[in-house]
């Protein structure tokens, strides 16, 4: 189940990058007189499955596969403490469909909700980087905000030197490209 579900995983996230290149391959053709292309699918796919998340320092694939090995540690970890409290089937039983399949749910979500900002930043400044030299941090700022965000905020970096979102699980800063007025013109 765990290689399927991974695999699986895997997929709508390829799906999403598609999807999310798509977009931007619109954009660029309403752009009056632009001859860009954004490159195949393919190209933009392996930009955001290879380069590792700032998360966590893994790349896709090694981020699902250590979700997985998580939630299978904890699930048999919960299983040998209930034989060794001598607790009935049905406790430990409810307690994985309950409490950790929660909790997994949880992890689930803000797992998908990294992986697709990840993507997204990916495709976002590969593409912005035909554009833009340079890009500026910007980091929503309340009591949420983690120290890592805060620091970054409005710094700036160039394209491919930098780090990029997600810096954290369910990061919420994003990047944009900075305005230069002697570079910034697309080239014909």
């Amino acid at each position: 189940v765990t290689k399927r579900s991974s695999g699986v995983l895997m997929d709508d996230f390829k799906g999403f990058a598609k999807t999310d290149k798509q977009m931007l391959d619109g954009i660029l053709r309403s752009e009056k007189g632009s001859r860009r292309r954004t490159p195949a699918d393919s190209v933009i796919w392996n930009q955001a499955s290879k380069r590792p998340l700032g998360a966590n320092g893994l790349t896709l694939q090694e981020t699902v596969d250590a979700y997985y090995a998580s939630m299978k540690r904890e699930v048999l970890q919960r299983i040998k403490m209930g034989r060794v409290n001598n607790e009935s089937l049905a406790a430990v039983r409810a307690d994985i469909n309950g409490r950790l399949m929660t909790k997994f749910r949880n992890q689930a979500n803000s797992l998908i909700a990294t992986a697709y900002q990840h993507i997204s930043s990916v495709i976002q400044s590969y593409i912005e980087a035909m554009f833009y030299e340079r890009y500026r941090w910007v980091a929503v700022l309340d009591e949420k905000t983690t120290d890592i965000c805060r620091s970054r905020d409005g710094k700036t970096w160039r394209y491919g030197k930098g780090p990029i979102p997600p810096a954290h699980y369910n990061c919420r800063s994003k990047i944009v490209p900075v305005q230069d007025n002697n570079r910034n013109i697309p080239a014909p």
